[in-house]
């Protein structure tokens, strides 16, 4: 699913200014159509009219406008239970809820404010009493908006958190990357499929969720780089870890897990374990191990296949191991 063409929530101000400029525009244009009058009665009745249409413009206009919010929102619990775990970890979940219910209840209000208005026009007996009900149709609208001013800045402060949240084809099979920073699950990612993540030297490089596809006929699967460690309170988690969390617990039919037994990476290899024996607490999903920068100083490497004897070794500068990955990827995912 991809969130990023959702509208903007403007300001309550902003709707009701569009509102009751293009009343104005609508009553200039009625204006030119207007015929020769004779007779107080007969102005009157225009006057009736004018007003009538100018009432039904507004709302129209305004009611249109905020049937589009909570109609173009995505229905949080109508949502796939991975997103749906997004938006209940990476925002205010009832409170965009009881937000979107504002909009509605003030859409119908307003439209309940007109057909009342329409009435009053229509027993008016004067011009003044007219442009009296005007005043008080336009305090009434404006109060009605006034009192959901803040559903607008909750409903637009969930949109943007939205706008973060990576485009995950759900139907699709999914393999997470786990591990450490900067053990190579990016540049695994690239090496297995045809994406281009960004790759530095440096730990902490990866600041949203690098996706790619991996074709082995006749599957397509989806490759997710997770980064974050997991070892805090999923409250206490920046954005995108709590993304790469949620793939885990719904998405990620199998988990590869890289060491690096170098150490280059900045994290000791007893650390790296204790990391791999906590995502396979946490998630419960099939996983299985790689020992990568197998090129470099592997002094440690027995540390890792004391615990895990089938890790494969790996090294992406050489290309050692890629195929064998490959294989344990698409192994029972058929």
């Amino acid at each position: 699913m991809n969130f990023q063409r959702m509208q903007k929530i403007e300001e309550y101000q902003i709707y009701l200014d569009r509102a009751f400029t293009a009343a104005k525009k609508n009553a200039a244009r009625l204006k030119q159509k207007k015929p020769k009058l004779k007779g107080s009665e007969a102005r009157g009745k225009h006057a009736q009219y004018m007003e009538i249409e100018r009432c039904k413009e507004v709302i129209d206009n305004l009611t249109t406008n905020l049937r589009s919010v909570h109609e173009k929102f995505p229905g949080l619990d109508a949502l796939p239970p991975f997103y749906n775990t997004l938006a209940r970890i990476t925002m205010r979940y009832n409170y965009t809820k009881k937000a979107l219910g504002a909009i509605h209840w003030a859409e119908k209000q307003c439209r309940e404010v007109g057909k009342k208005i329409i009435i009053d026009v229509k027993r008016a007996r004067s011009f003044e009493e007219i442009q009296k009900i005007r005043k008080q149709f336009y305090g009434r609208i404006s109060s009605i908006m006034k009192q959901i001013k803040d559903a607008f800045a909750i409903i637009e402060e969930s949109r943007r958190v939205m706008k973060t949240w990576p485009d995950i084809k759900t139907e699709v099979r999914t393999i997470a990357i786990g591990g450490y920073p900067n053990v190579g699950k990016s540049s695994l990612l690239k090496a297995l499929t045809t994406a281009k993540p960004d790759i530095q030297a440096y730990a902490f490089t990866t600041k949203s969720l690098n996706i790619g596809y991996m074709e082995q006929e006749p599957k397509v699967y989806q490759i997710v780089d997770t980064p974050g460690t997991f070892d805090r309170d999923i409250e206490k988690m920046n954005n995108v870890e709590k993304q790469a969390y949620a793939v885990l617990q719904h998405i990620a039919e199998k988990i590869v897990y890289i060491f690096d037994p170098s150490e280059s990476c900045g994290y000791e290899v007893e650390q790296q374990l204790l990391l791999a024996k906590r995502i396979e607490n946490n998630f419960k999903k099939p996983i299985f191990f790689i020992a990568n920068k197998v090129d470099l100083d592997t002094a440690k490497l027995q540390l890792i296949k004391k615990q895990y004897p089938e890790v494969i070794e790996l090294s992406l500068k050489t290309k050692k191991g890629i195929e064998e990955v490959k294989k344990r990827i698409t192994k029972e995912l058929k």
